[in-house]
């Protein structure tokens, strides 16, 4: 299954409400995902596990959450190799994302940042240490 098929999946077999529960436990910000619409959300929710590489665990967490619907066993298609301009690109909207979930952790103490704030926090780090790690920047 490839990743604008597991979108289509997501958004004919989950409700808001499930779509949020899945963002729960794979420890995604629901509020963050950007898009109007539960299809838009479905298909940033699978953009960002790509970007992670946690798309097949999201795959599995669908097929785990619906099991008589057809989630074809095998590994999401990887998505062919980015060019080193559209790392570049990857790269600059992570580190904007990144500047804006470090700015709401700000607002809060050490001790009270809320757990999906943190998660999203570190999710984000290995995503542009990641894509660094790509253009020979880390």
């Amino acid at each position: 299954m490839d990743k604008v098929q597991l979108a289509k999946q997501i958004d004919r077999y989950f409700d808001l409400e499930d779509l949020r529960a899945l963002c729960f436990e794979l420890g995604v910000d629901y509020d963050s995902l950007r898009g109007e619409g539960k299809a838009a959300q479905a298909r940033e929710l699978v953009l960002l596990m790509e970007r992670t590489g946690r798309i097949n665990e999201l795959a599995q967490l669908c097929a785990s959450h619906r099991p008589n619907v057809d989630w074809d066993a095998g590994p999401v298609a990887p998505t062919p190799a980015q060019s080193p301009a559209q790392t570049e690109a990857a790269l600059k909207m992570a580190r904007r994302a990144l500047a804006i979930l470090e700015e709401q952790a700000a607002g809060y103490t050490a001790l009270t940042v809320p757990v999906h704030l943190k998660i999203e926090l570190e999710e984000k780090r290995r995503e542009v240490a990641a894509l660094e790690g790509k253009l020979g920047r880390g």
